[in-house]
């Protein structure tokens, strides 16, 4: 899971102030402090429009904070917002980047909740969106593709999800050294 990245950031800076804040709260673990800064960011990127970036990126954080605590009845509402943001946005690679990270995340959160059936597509979507926009051999391809993997291996399908942990520890392969230890949970879930 990951958090959409700050996109636009110096267009509005009471909704920078209120996003960053949020991020370092919620990279210390200061959730209840995250919580608030991602609403004060959330009411002013509502000022800018229904279909502005900031707001988009704002609902993902909220979201991921949600289901980092469990509150998956009010993660999923603002993923799907924010998904709706971002596909109704122009056709750009920030866009794609941006969309896909938000079904990636949402595609997890179904899985959380057993909900294999809802998650599937949507990890299927964001991998295709991701080979399509940053390469087949990009780190994101490799973490969609380890997480639709543990999505297989979860329901029992151990035949689907090795293919696609062996494809993800290639990539990461790639990109590590042999003795990184970045590597080991790719190895372990092959």
């Amino acid at each position: 899971l990951a958090l959409s990245p700050c996109l636009l950031c110096a267009q509005s800076d009471p909704w920078n102030n209120a996003i960053n804040a949020a991020a370092r709260a919620f990279g210390q673990q200061q959730y209840g402090e995250a919580e608030l800064h991602y609403l004060e960011a959330k009411k002013e990127a509502e000022s800018f429009g229904p279909a502005d970036h900031r707001l988009g990126t704002t609902l993902n954080n909220l979201a991921e904070l949600y289901v980092r605590e469990a509150r998956y009845a009010e993660a999923e509402p603002l993923f799907k917002r924010a998904l709706n943001i971002w596909e109704r946005s122009d056709d750009t690679t920030v866009t794609a980047v941006a969309k896909a990270t938000v079904l990636n995340n949402l595609a997890a959160l179904y899985q959380y909740q057993s909900r294999f059936d809802e998650s599937e597509p949507l990890y299927r979507q964001c991998l295709t969106l991701r080979e399509k926009i940053l390469g087949p051999e990009h780190p994101d391809v490799g973490s969609t593709l380890n997480n639709l993997g543990a999505l297989y291996w979860e329901q029992g399908k151990i035949a689907e999800a090795e293919p696609l942990y062996r494809r993800a520890l290639y990539i990461k392969e790639k990109i590590l050294r042999p003795e990184d230890p970045a590597l080991a949970p790719a190895l372990n879930n092959l």
